[in-house]
């Protein structure tokens, strides 16, 4: 996972601990529970142990602002907040994870289920490295707002983590990226990234096979 990414984590960890105490928080999610199936099904000889699953409704994250500074210093509070106005419901859920076949580079496109793009999910984002696979997948929405879900999927040899979020996200993608848009570049889809000049390669020069991307993932969206 990028430094730039990681450096966003333990806020998230401190607001998922805090939406555990809050009213209308359900501690099952039926949605997170199909995709951890489908994991199953792609990957027979794999056990994902259910560790943490949350429903957050409306309600859980209304009630979040007074119940999370409670919790966390003021700096980390401010900092969590505004983007919780553009969420409607957020889903998590956690697997302790065994027996999983190899992670390296070349099999992301066997490790994302089949299903997930079957029910209508696009891949506009695959971060991978030797131990880790991050997949940030997109469902288009109806009327104003294009960009209404999104699916967050990060897979280690030990560890499953899905978050699936509903609300207002082209905004908060928007806001994302007036905050962090310079640690972020790929949130703003391939237009908007800064790219060195193309240089030839030598004919007897092979291209770099680790920089392009699966064949079997969609196009990345600009959001």
């Amino acid at each position: 996972m990028p430094p730039s990414l990681r450096r966003l984590l333990p806020t998230g960890a401190l607001l998922v601990g805090a939406l555990l105490t809050l009213p209308g928080c359900v501690l099952h999610s039926s949605k997170i529970a199909r995709t951890r199936e489908a994991f199953a099904q792609q990957h027979p000889k794999a056990q994902f142990e259910r560790e943490v699953m949350l429903d957050l409704g409306p309600l859980s994250l209304w009630a979040t602002d007074g119940v999370l500074h409670r919790f966390i210093d003021d700096a980390s509070f401010e900092k969590a907040r505004p983007y919780l106005r553009y969420l409607h419901r957020a889903e998590v859920g956690v697997y302790a994870v065994s027996g999983l076949p190899s992670l390296r580079a070349s099999a992301g496109a066997t490790l994302l289920p089949d299903r997930l793009h079957e029910d209508g999910w696009k891949t506009v984002v695959h971060v991978r490295d030797a131990g880790e696979h991050v997949w940030i997948l997109a469902r288009p929405g109806r009327g104003a707002s294009p960009l209404r879900r999104l699916y967050v999927l990060a897979l280690r040899r030990d560890e499953l983590v899905a978050a699936r979020l509903e609300g207002d996200l082209d905004r908060l993608t928007a806001h994302l990226l007036g905050e962090y848009g310079p640690r972020l570049p790929f949130l703003a889809g391939p237009a908007s990234r800064k790219t060195a000049p193309s240089t030839p390669a030598s004919p007897t020069e092979a291209p770099d096979s680790t920089e392009a991307p699966d064949s079997t993932e969609a196009p990345p969206i600009s959001f």
